[in-house]
């Protein structure tokens, strides 16, 4: 998981990299090599039994891949009518959403380290944010909560159907990111090379983070495995800094800080703790 939210944070370099970005484009193009990478996997590995485990996914598995495509368009919509900062901010109600939804639907039960860490993890998100909470759209705000709603309900199917290999259905997220931007496009795309691959290749990055997703799922309570989206959203405005010179504010290098020196801690307490086990 700490390798899912280093890889994944990068995706703000791809977008302030783009020409000229825009988000229905993006998700297009990015579902489209999601869904030509995961297939070349999945027939590596899979083989002669491709079509069996591809049909194997069932509705655990076609509910897991819609909520994730939708969270992937939500997200990108939300950022395009309101403030990144309302968007991060509602985003980091992720962990505990899948909380109450794990207690609720699989009887998860938090340890004290777990909430120790989902609160400071939080606290490092406000942080921040906290110098751009706007008002913002409503609309938008709206989007917000319902990509955290969604990639909680999408944590919740993986977690409960550990048992089953559900890598497949990241198809069904690809596909609606697909469908999804050409309904609002109306079939229309004029984009520059440039983006175009940039896209293509943001698309494989997911492609390798979403399975290590679902295979970490299998060892981690759902709210555990969501604390790392807080990570991701930390290290994305570091990389954007270092690289590309994006300024940014000291509250924000705070608040990562928090963030990251949260979930560092809670691993190196789970190392310990197994190592003393094997002992």
């Amino acid at each position: 998981m700490l390798f899912y939210a280093h890889l994944l944070s990068t995706s703000g370099l791809f977008f302030r990299s783009m020409e000229k970005p825009d988000i229905w484009q993006i998700s297009f193009y990015r579902g489209s090599a999601l869904i030509v990478c995961v297939l070349v996997f999945l027939i590596i590995k899979y083989r002669a039994s491709f079509f069996d485990n591809l049909f194997g996914i069932g509705f655990p598995g076609l509910f897991a891949g819609a909520m994730m495509g939708g969270a992937q368009l939500t997200y990108m919509a939300a950022m395009d009518n309101t403030t990144i900062a309302n968007t991060t901010f509602t985003l980091c109600s992720i962990p505990f959403l899948t909380a109450g939804l794990a207690y609720a639907f699989l009887s998860e039960r938090l340890s004290f380290p777990t909430v120790i860490t989902m609160f400071a993890a939080g606290l490092g998100v406000l942080t921040m944010v906290w110098e751009g909470i706007e008002l913002g759209s409503i609309y938008g705000n709206i989007l917000a909560m319902l990509t955290a709603l969604m990639f909680s309900a999408f944590a919740i199917t993986v977690r409960k159907n550990r048992k089953f290999d559900l890598v497949p259905a990241l198809l069904i997220s690809g596909l609606v990111n697909v469908l999804g931007s050409l309904v609002v496009t109306g079939g229309e795309y004029i984009s520059s090379d440039h983006d175009i691959i940039l896209s293509f290749i943001w698309g494989c990055v997911q492609s390798i983070c979403f399975p290590i997703f679902i295979i970490a799922s299998r060892y981690l309570i759902a709210a555990e495995v969501t604390i790392f989206t807080l990570l991701e959203f930390s290290l994305a405005p570091l990389w954007v800094w270092l690289l590309m010179n994006e300024t940014t504010t000291t509250m924000s290098l705070v608040g990562g800080a928090i963030v990251v020196s949260s979930v560092l801690a809670r691993t190196i307490y789970d190392i310990s703790n197994n190592h003393k086990k094997v002992r």
